[in-house]
């Protein structure tokens, strides 16, 4: 994975939770990701509308 040296991403903790079976600990960074992707996907498709 691409990521800076010694900066743990929210993807990179998914992972290593999910790996773990620690999926209550996986979930506010999963959350998080699917919120900020969300947010994303509103902002572009006003966007688009005008």
């Amino acid at each position: 994975m691409l990521a800076p040296a010694g900066f743990d991403t929210l993807a990179r903790n998914v992972w290593t939770y999910t790996e773990e079976a620690l999926y209550g600990e996986a979930a506010p960074y999963a959350l998080a990701l699917v919120v900020a992707g969300a947010v994303l996907a509103v902002l572009t498709l006003r966007r688009e509308e005008r």
